[in-house]
């Protein structure tokens, strides 16, 4: 089967979330197609050394880590920067009502931990009943995930992440989020 391209946008028509964070991605093969609009109750964000994005001086530095020609990243960057907390882990999920499902989702952060402090994050993400576990890892960076999609012909092949659900590789995509390859 071919690939196909396609261009998925948050605010598309209907638009599934209301966010001033628009999200354009290149995708390619069989899409999971979402069928209605999630219901979020909380967002928690969670880091060892959390930055306060309400506090202008420290988003003025995570602005300044973004690539100068990466003008659309640094605006979404911006836009992100409304809905981010700092509680760490177990204290986040606590926060998490009893009828809600915790969905733990990162993307390029376990690279900076030891290989210990990795076996000791999915050990405690995989032990919490009722969670889902969304990573979007560099290969290699959590040990076993290996999977036998490619990068899209059509794309740059400099680099790729792997998005995993509870542990099982699903997806591959850019490390910026420009695109994505789902199996046919």
């Amino acid at each position: 089967m071919a690939l196909r391209s396609t261009t998925r946008s948050y605010r598309g028509e209907p638009a599934l979330v209301d966010s001033d964070v628009d999200i354009a991605v290149r995708t390619y093969g069989d899409v999971p197609e979402p069928t209605r609009r999630p219901e979020i109750v909380a967002r928690i964000g969670v880091g060892p050394n959390p930055f306060g994005v309400e506090n202008s001086d420290d988003l003025a530095w995570l602005t300044t880590l973004t690539w100068p020609e990466h003008v659309e990243r640094r605006d979404r960057m911006r836009a992100a920067a409304d809905v981010v907390a700092t509680d760490r882990l177990d204290d986040a999920l606590a926060l998490v009502p009893d009828e809600a499902t915790p969905v733990v989702l990162h993307s390029a952060v376990l690279n900076y931990f030891d290989a210990a402090e990795r076996q000791a994050f999915v050990a405690r993400v995989t032990g919490t009943p009722r969670v889902v576990w969304l990573a979007n890892e560099g290969p290699g960076v959590l040990d076993g995930i290996r999977t036998r999609l490619d990068v899209p012909s059509a794309e740059p092949s400099n680099g790729y992440f792997i998005l995993c659900t509870d542990g099982q590789p699903a997806a591959v995509g850019d490390p910026h989020g420009a695109w994505i390859r789902w199996p046919e």
